[in-house]
C-alpha cells in the first residue's frame, strides 16, 4: 500500500537557491521500515512549466508499483530549488534538466532518483542514509527500466552508434583495420566512417561514464535507455557495438577502450558480462574485479568505492560490509575491511595485486601495507590483470590458503621465501630507445632490447648468456603477455597481437608447436640485431629464417614487433628490472629496493616483494612481481583432493605462516 508522504514542486530555474530562506527547508518524513524507500510521481506538464512531483514512500516486501530509475551525474552546478507545503528542497541542475526532458505532456511518470529520494543532507541521519544505499541493488533490479541521461547537448552520438552498428553488420566480409600507424579503413565513405567515430568518442568523453554508481545502476537494470536531450538509444545497441568492434576491429576497439576511454570500457565490460543472466538478481561478478576498475572512476565519498561495488558481489561478502557513513567508521576501516572480505571469501590474494606501496599517502602511517588504497588512481597495470593461466603456486582456488581471518591489522600468510633481490636496473632508456626505434623496423626494436639485456648481464648477476636467455629478457620485460605464450587465453593473444594472428599465423590455431616456432623466431630476431652492434651505421640486410615465418615481408614483421613492443611499453610503466640472489630476473614496481624479499603464498597466482621489519616473520607488502621461471607452476607440486589440497615445494622449502602489516 502506498503511503504519500508530501507533495512538492521545482520551481523556474531563475530562482537561486540563496534566496530561500533556510527557515522552510523541506524536512524528509522518516521511513517506516528499513525496507521502505521513496518514490516520487513526475506530474505531466509543458517543457518551460514548473515541475511537479509527489512524494511516495513504498515497501519492496508487499508493494508492486511500477518505477522507472534515474541513472545520472550529479554535476557542481548551482542547485534548483523545490518548493512544497512542507518546505523547500534543493536538487541538482543537471536532475532537473533531466526531469524536464523526460516529463510527458500527458501522463504521470513514478521515478526513483537517489538525490531527491534520499535524505543526503541530514548529516545526523547516516543510519537511514546507510540503509538506503544497501537497497540500492532492489531499486535498480525492480525499476521497469532505467533512464541514463547523458545531458542536453545532442551532437548526434547517439545515431553514430547505430550508423557505426549498420556498417559492422552489413560489412562482414570487410577488413577493418585501425591498427596505429598505418590506418586502413576497407570501407565506402571513410570520411564519414572517422566522423561516426570521432562522435563516439564524443560520446564515451560524457561525465557520465566517470561516475562510479553506474556500475550497479546499469549492470542491474532489466532494460535501460540512454538519453542525450530529445534522443533516445537503448544500452543494448551501445554494448553490441562494443562487441562488434573487438570482432571486427581489434586494433580499432583497442585504440578506442584501452587509450583513451577506459573508465567507458569498464561499465561496458562489466555489463557485458552481467547480461548473460537474464535474472538481474543473480548478476555477481568477482568483488576484486570490481574494485580493480574503481579507481578510473569518480565518487564523491570515497567509503562509496567499496559501498557503490556491493550490490554486485556476491552475498557472503554483502553480508560482511556494513554501510556505514558515519565518522564512528573511518576510510581506513572500510577499505581493510572490504580486503579481508575478499581473501576470507573469494579464497585467493588477487586483491593485493591492486597495492603500489610507494603511492601510499604519508600522512596515513597506520593504513595496512596489504590494503590497497582505491581512492588512488593506478600507475602501472596489475599483472594480475593478464589471467595467468597457471600461477607461479598455480592460483586455482581449490587450494587450500590455510587463511585464517582476524581483526587485527595484520594479514596472516603461508608463504614459502623463493629469492632476495640483489641487484635493480631502471627501464626508461629502454623504453626511450623502444619508442625510437619503432619509428623505423624490427631490427632497431630488436637491438634496443638486445642493448638492454647486455648491460643487465653486465653486472655478472646472470649465469647464462644464450638463447634461451634472450628470451627469459623478452618474457620478463613483457611479464610473458607475447604472442608465443601459452599461459595467455585465447582472448587476449586475439586481442593484443591481431597480426600476429592474421599475419605470422596466417589462420593457423595457436598450439604448443606454434608457441615453440614463434619463440625460436623472436630470439633469432634477437640474435640477429647483436650482431649488428653499431646500429646507427650498419645496414640491415639478414633477415631471421625460420619456417614457416621465413618469408614475411620486413614492413608486417616490424608491425608485429610493434605489438610485442606495445606490451613492454605497458608491463614496464612505472617499473623495475631487478635480479634475485639465484639468477632469477623479475619485474617490479619502481620502488622496489636491494634485500626486498621474494615470497610465493599459499594458492597466489603471483610472487609478491615483501620488505623485512624489525618484527620477526613480519613484512610490508612492497608489490605484486614477475620472477621468470616459476611462472608455471614449476616450483610446486599439488598434493591432497577436493577441497584441502595445499602446495608442496619442489626445492625442498617450506610454507611458513608470516605476517603483513
Amino acid at each position: 500500500m502506498l503511503r504519500m508522504a508530501s507533495s512538492f514542486q521545482i520551481q523556474n530555474p531563475d530562482v537561486e537557491p540563496a534566496e530561500i530562506s533556510s527557515s522552510y527547508l523541506f524536512r524528509y518524513l522518516p521511513l517506516n521500515n528499513e525496507g521502505d524507500i521513496r518514490l516520487f510521481t513526475l506530474l505531466p506538464a509543458n517543457f518551460n512549466d514548473d515541475l511537479h512531483v509527489l512524494f511516495q514512500a513504498v515497501s519492496f516486501e508487499n508493494d508492486a508499483t511500477p518505477y522507472e530509475a534515474l541513472s545520472y551525474v550529479w554535476g557542481v552546478e548551482r542547485t534548483h530549488a523545490i518548493s512544497s507545503e512542507s518546505g523547500t528542497i534543493e536538487t541538482p541542475a543537471n536532475l532537473v534538466l533531466a526531469l524536464r526532458y523526460i516529463r510527458s505532456e500527458t501522463e504521470s511518470l513514478v521515478l526513483f532518483a537517489d538525490a531527491i529520494c534520499i535524505n543526503n543532507e541530514d548529516q545526523n541521519n547516516e543510519l537511514e542514509r546507510g540503509r538506503q544505499v544497501s537497497l540500492m541493488s532492489r531499486v535498480y533490479q525492480k525499476a521497469s527500466q532505467v533512464l541514463v541521461w547523458l545531458g542536453e547537448d545532442d551532437q548526434g552520438e547517439l545515431n553514430s552508434v547505430k550508423w557505426l552498428l549498420e556498417t559492422f553488420r552489413n560489412t562482414p566480409d570487410r577488413h577493418i583495420s585501425l591498427t596505429p600507424p598505418h590506418l586502413k579503413v576497407d570501407l565506402q565513405n571513410s570520411d564519414i566512417f572517422r566522423q561516426n567515430l570521432k562522435m563516439l568518442g564524443s560520446l564515451l568523453s560524457r561525465s557520465w561514464f566517470s561516475r562510479g554508481w553506474i556500475t550497479q545502476e546499469i549492470c542491474l537494470a532489466r532494460h535501460a535507455v540512454m538519453l542525450n536531450g530529445r534522443s533516445r538509444m537503448d544500452w543494448a545497441e551501445l554494448l553490441n557495438l562494443y562487441k562488434e568492434l573487438y570482432r571486427n576491429a581489434r586494433g580499432l576497439a583497442q585504440c578506442i577502450f584501452d587509450q583513451d576511454h577506459r573508465a567507458a570500457k569498464s561499465k561496458l565490460a562489466r555489463s557485458l558480462r552481467t547480461s548473460k543472466f537474464p535474472d538481474p538478481s543473480a548478476r555477481v561478478l568477482d568483488f576484486s574485479y570490481i574494485l580493480s576498475l574503481s579507481n578510473n572512476e569518480q565518487t564523491t565519498d570515497p567509503k562509496d568505492k567499496v559501498y557503490s561495488a556491493l550490490s554486485l558481489a556476491a552475498e557472503s561478502i554483502r553480508h560482511s560490509i556494513v554501510v556505514d557513513y558515519t565518522d564512528i567508521v573511518s576510510i581506513e576501516q572500510v577499505y581493510t575491511e572490504a580486503t579481508r572480505a575478499i581473501i576470507t571469501h573469494e579464497k585467493r590474494y588477487s586483491v593485493l595485486s591492486q597495492v603500489e606501496s610507494h603511492r601510499r599517502d604519508p600522512k596515513l602511517p597506520s593504513w595496512p601495507s596489504w590494503v590497497p588504497d582505491w581512492r588512488v588512481k593506478r600507475l602501472a597495470q596489475s599483472m594480475f590483470a593478464v589471467k595467468y593461466q597457471m600461477g607461479c603456486s598455480h592460483g586455482l582456488k581449490a587450494i587450500d590458503l590455510g587463511f585464517t581471518a582476524s581483526s587485527s591489522s595484520e594479514l596472516p600468510i603461508l608463504a614459502h621465501h623463493v629469492g632476495q633481490v640483489v641487484a635493480i636496473h631502471d627501464l626508461e632508456l629502454l623504453r626511450s630507445d623502444l619508442n625510437s626505434a619503432a619509428q623505423q623496423d624490427w631490427r632497431r626494436m630488436a637491438a634496443a632490447i638486445m642493448r638492454f639485456a647486455m648491460s643487465v648481464w653486465s653486472d655478472n648477476h646472470i649465469p647464462y648468456q644464450n638463447a634461451s636467455s634472450y628470451l627469459a629478457i623478452l618474457r620478463t620485460l613483457s611479464a610473458d603477455t607475447l604472442p608465443f605464450s601459452d599461459r595467455i587465453s585465447k582472448g587476449m593473444r586475439n586481442r593484443y597481437f591481431p597480426l600476429h594472428q592474421d599475419i605470422l599465423l596466417n589462420g593457423v590455431e595457436f598450439t604448443e608447436a606454434t608457441s615453440g616456432v614463434l619463440a625460436l623466431y623472436y630470439a633469432t630476431m634477437l640474435e640477429t640485431s647483436q650482431q649488428h652492434k653499431n646500429t646507427a651505421t650498419c645496414p640491415f640486410d639478414k633477415q631471421p629464417k625460420v619456417a614457416p615465418f621465413a618469408q614475411i615481408d620486413d614492413v608486417f614483421l616490424s608491425n608485429a614487433m610493434k605489438e610485442i613492443k606495445t606490451q613492454i611499453s605497458i608491463q614496464t610503466l612505472h617499473r623495475s628490472l631487478f635480479i634475485a640472489a639465484n639468477g632469477r630476473i623479475g619485474l617490479a614496481c619502481a620502488s622496489t629496493t636491494v634485500g626486498d624479499e621474494i615470497y610465493c603464498f599459499q594458492g597466489a597466482a603471483i610472487p609478491f616483494l615483501l620488505r623485512p621489519t624489525a618484527k620477526v616473520s613480519t613484512f610490508t607488502l612492497v608489490a605484486e612481481c614477475y620472477l621468470d621461471g616459476i611462472m608455471r607452476g614449476e616450483l610446486y607440486t599439488v598434493e591432497g583432493e577436493g577441497d584441502v589440497k595445499r602446495l608442496v615445494s619442489t626445492d625442498g622449502g617450506t610454507f611458513d605462516r608470516i605476517f603483513l602489516k
